[in-house]
């Protein structure tokens, strides 16, 4: 952690040097995000399997220029992640399968920063990037959406999960790698990428059972930065 701060100070301190030569761009994102958990600690055999989840993502985003091709890119945005466990069986009637079944979609709304290093290639016109640093969330709330399938899928009443419970760790501290491509557009750039994020920490801290959730997932975003 005392080597993050270290990193973290680093990067501001250059940023802040070159900001009055610099032209940086401010802009706006959004996306789509396949995430899930990886989940261990469970008895073998009742472990859940967890599937991927759809979600999203909208936020705002920074790039100011370092030394070269190198940048630093803070970002700020709303980010859902979770998983989604399901159980499907399609016993047959008179020869017609009849589908039966039960879905929990498990929602984890954050307030995500992301503090990323940025190495583009290109020119004014266009580029690629890569991108990798570190990630501090926070889940601001949490539910379990059920659904129940009998022929036709129900949405069931939503229930909200108690993040003020110690048995969950409402701060996450992950890391993001990801690349990209931009594009010239009136006063600023048309900007896209795919990156992959890993939690460090432990979503669930029960005192009881040793278990460990961990987010994981594939985000990919884009969205328009104004040059200043």
């Amino acid at each position: 952690m005392k080597n993050l701060k270290l990193i973290l100070f680093a990067m501001l301190l250059l940023s802040e040097t070159n900001l009055l030569n610099a032209q940086i761009h401010i802009g706006v994102k959004g996306g789509v995000n396949f995430t899930d958990q990886e989940i261990s600690g469970f008895i073998p055999g009742l472990t859940p399997d967890p599937e991927v989840l759809p979600a999203f993502s909208l936020g705002i985003m920074a790039e100011i220029p370092i030394e070269g091709n190198f940048s630093f890119r803070p970002e700020l945005q709303y980010i859902r992640k979770g998983f989604r466990v399901s159980e499907n069986i399609n016993p047959e009637f008179l020869g017609f399968p009849i589908p039966i079944g039960a879905r929990a979609d498990t929602r984890l709304n954050y307030l995500e920063m992301p503090l990323l290093l940025q190495y583009r290639y290109g020119n004014e016109k266009a580029g690629v990037y890569g991108i990798a640093g570190p990630s501090i969330g926070y889940a601001m709330s949490a539910n379990i959406q059920p659904f129940a399938t009998l022929l036709v899928t129900v949405r069931l009443p939503e229930v909200d999960i108690n993040l003020n419970s110690d048995t969950y760790n409402r701060f996450e501290l992950g890391g993001i790698a990801g690349l990209g491509g931009d594009l010239a557009a009136g006063n600023g750039k048309i900007f896209a990428d795919i990156r992959y994020q890993y939690g460090f920490t432990n979503f669930l801290d029960d005192p009881i059972i040793n278990t460990q959730f961990r987010n994981r997932g594939v985000n990919i975003t884009a969205g328009y930065a104004l040059k200043f």
